[in-house]
């Protein structure tokens, strides 16, 4: 399966959503980027502003990885009143996956550690993925199940990966998330983005550049106008060193 630039195209942690690869050897991805509006799971993590976000992901021939990611954020208008918001993401996570290249299918297994620097932010989860490719380099399919076991919280995605020729491709990724608290209201969300990828083999080897479309059908809290957005067009600048 090939590299996609699924890092430029949805930045943030949904690039966990990608189709599984094994390296012949190890290998070590560094990145760093802005996105015009952190969008995680339909919804603005840095109150509909710019973010700047990095990463570095170690994967071994044996089909195992880890990595790390950072971001600004702004979680102010999730808090209860006198609690304070987050402003730093740091999301640690490790995995193991593999690829029978023959069929064109993958599965992944992992565990992700999201951190802030407020506490009550904070969410783990376990995630198992499946991959498939079933048009050779053109089209390329993810599905990927998130469980937050200490909020009981249960998250289906997909993304479906189109190369629609000159270097340019097409994401489309759909999601809903499932609340185990009958007070909470369960919501979707769909991302449609377009972009491509730049070889430059310079300190930055490649440049991705993506526009991006959002929207959810969360319902806007009560009395609070500036936490949730239904229709967002947001921008993704990502280099990998």
């Amino acid at each position: 399966m090939k590299r996609q630039f699924t890092r430029g195209l949805l930045l943030g942690m949904s690039f966990v959503l990608t189709p599984v690869t094994v390296q012949a050897a190890d290998s070590l991805d560094a990145y760093a980027g802005l996105v015009t509006d952190y969008l995680f799971r339909g919804i603005s993590l840095s109150e509909n502003r710019a973010a700047i976000q990095a990463g570095a992901e170690y994967r071994h021939s044996t089909g195992m990885y880890t990595g790390a990611f950072i971001s600004n954020v702004n979680t102010d208008p999730y808090q209860l009143p006198g609690d304070d918001g987050s402003r730093v993401e740091l999301d640690i996570y490790a995995g193991f996956g593999q690829e029978l290249a023959s069929l064109g299918f993958g599965w992944d297994v992992g565990l992700i550690a999201y951190r802030y620097n407020q506490n009550q932010d904070n969410v783990d989860e376990a995630y198992v993925s499946g991959s498939f490719d079933p048009w050779k380099e053109h089209l390329s399919l993810v599905v990927k199940v998130s469980y937050d076991w200490d909020n009981k919280n249960l998250v289906t995605e997909a993304k479906g990966t189109f190369d629609v020729g000159k270097g340019f491709d097409v994401v489309l990724s759909p999601g809903y998330v499932r609340f185990d608290d009958k007070a909470a209201e369960d919501y979707g969300f769909v991302t449609l983005g377009a972009g491509t990828s730049f070889e430059i083999k310079n300190i930055i080897e490649t440049l991705d550049l993506a526009i991006n479309y959002t929207t959810t059908d969360k319902d806007q809290e009560p009395d609070n106008n500036r936490n949730l957005v239904r229709d967002s067009w947001w921008l993704s600048v990502v280099a990998h060193f």
